[in-house]
């Protein structure tokens, strides 16, 4: 059975990981794939940093403004795109590069977690939302500890929704969420970006007020219109609450952007963590010359991927 190379290209948000896969997806001929949980989905291109237009001619992009906003979309379904978008690039004899902010993706696909189909049950839910409400995010994150250590380990705990979801998909699976398959035929070579902490806010700022300008507001507003409910698991990214909150309501617009800048630090910081849990990750400065070193890692790896095959 051939060994399927896998470029991954990961970092927190902001840091300039989409503009690293076009350049490099361009000289190694390559297909890009998101493992982002939002970009998935239509109409949510300002808000969630989609690749532009131009961006997405220049090479073939997959997972990308491919569901409805009301369509459910997790780790499950990732994985079975994902494998599924991976081998049909092999198939045309290019590289396939997966692109992502969604750190669970990326751990459960370079992992090859099998991750079970399994119905959202809306009494089991309530019940551990109301525990966290109640006791804090860490009772419920406990419990998943407890319950399968390696599917919290790509977990945040206060990412409430997700550890519900570990925990849900727990209760009707019994074997781990992040149970490992034998067959996996994948070998991933992953970088990851880093830049110093203020120079990342700045940039993250710059990119927000970028969002802002290029119209982030009316496109919450035409989602709202075409019928989209806030409380909606693609309505969940970074900023869309805070501005259906803004639309309803009085609230100054630059006191919205302050907000959506603080929480986007905060994931930012909070991606690091998880991200310095990956083993199998190399790290590479978001400057000119770290792009130049990751790329020339990755040649050198694919070279001997080549070598071995």
């Amino acid at each position: 059975m051939n060994v399927i190379p896998l470029i991954c290209i990961l970092g927190p948000t902001g840091i300039g990981k989409s503009k690293f896969a076009l350049e490099f997806a361009e000289m190694n001929g390559g297909e890009i794939i998101s493992a982002d949980s939002r970009q998935i989905y239509k109409g949510l291109n300002i808000g969630t940093a989609t690749p532009d237009v131009s961006e997405l001619k220049s090479v073939p992009h997959h997972l990308i403004n491919y569901l409805d906003s009301d369509q459910e979309y997790g780790l499950a379904t990732f994985l079975e795109m994902a494998t599924t978008k991976i081998h049909e690039i092999i198939g045309r004899g290019n590289l396939p590069i997966v692109v992502g902010g969604t750190s669970q993706y990326l751990f459960a696909l370079i992992n090859n977690w099998n991750v079970p189909k399994v119905a959202p049950d809306k009494e089991f839910r309530e019940q551990l939302e109301e525990k966290a409400k109640t006791h804090g995010s860490l009772s419920i994150y406990e419990d998943l500890v407890a319950q399968d250590p390696r599917a919290a380990e790509a977990i945040d705990y206060r990412n409430v929704r997700r550890v519900i979801r570990a925990l849900e998909i727990k209760k009707y699976q019994p074997e781990s969420v992040s149970e490992t398959l034998e067959d996996n035929n994948i070998r991933a070579y992953a970088v990851a970006f880093t830049t110093p902490r203020e120079e990342l806010y700045r940039l993250i700022d710059q990119r927000v007020d970028k969002m802002i300008s290029d119209g982030w507001v009316g496109e919450v507003q035409k989602l709202i219109d075409d019928g989209y409910d806030a409380t909606l698991p693609s309505m969940s990214s970074i900023g869309y609450a805070a501005i259906i909150e803004h639309l309803r309501s009085d609230s100054e617009l630059d006191d919205v952007i302050k907000k959506i800048k603080t929480k986007t630090h905060k994931l930012a910081r909070n991606q690091y963590v998880w991200l310095r849990k990956a083993d199998w990750v190399s790290w590479f400065e978001s400057s000119n010359e770290g792009h130049n070193q990751a790329n020339q890692y990755l040649n050198d790896q694919l070279k001997l991927h080549a070598s071995k095959d």
